[in-house]
């Protein structure tokens, strides 16, 4: 979740925004390309993509927020809210991923109708917000740099044929 706020401030370092105001434009529109785009394997681009856009049919068409447009994103996009499936992407294998013929509709698999883009703002969240941390980072104290404060979890162990777990 901080990848656009690391890639807004990276922008401004380097120089290829003037400040975090416009890197966050940049990241925010990157943001709304993504949408539609995920989850879907390029040898099967006619699956179903894991998110996709909600409507906004309040908006006026020629008042598009999105510099260049792609065409998978609806000229009446929602620049507040999309849509998506619950999704696990990197823990399930690209067979799953890639086969159609898994693909749930929409409306079976657990939807997350409303979420929102709130969090790409140059506006610093208190730590009990649920934003906090997201662009401008959380400080990390240097001796907890390659460290954390909690202790490894064991995988499972496997279970043998025969043994009971």
């Amino acid at each position: 979740m901080n990848s656009p706020g690391l890639l807004a401030h990276s922008l401004v370092k380097r120089s290829l925004a003037p400040d975090l105001e416009a890197a966050l434009e940049r990241v925010r529109n990157l943001a709304w390309a993504s949408i539609g785009n995920g989850g879907l394997a390029l040898e099967h681009r006619g699956s179903s993509s894991c998110s996709w856009h909600n409507r906004d049919s309040r908006r006026p068409p020629d008042q598009c927020p999105m510099k260049h447009r792609p065409s998978h994103v609806p000229e009446d996009f929602s620049s507040d809210f999309y849509s998506a499936h619950y999704h696990t992407d990197v823990l399930l294998p690209s067979s799953v991923m890639s086969d159609v013929r898994l693909d749930l509709p929409r409306e079976v698999g657990e939807v997350w109708p409303k979420l929102d883009f709130e969090y790409i703002s140059a506006h610093e969240y208190g730590e009990d917000h649920e934003n906090h941390g997201f662009v401008h980072g959380k400080p990390v104290e240097p001796e907890m740099m390659y460290r954390h404060s909690w202790a490894p979890r064991l995988p499972p162990s496997p279970v043998k044929q025969g043994e009971v777990s």
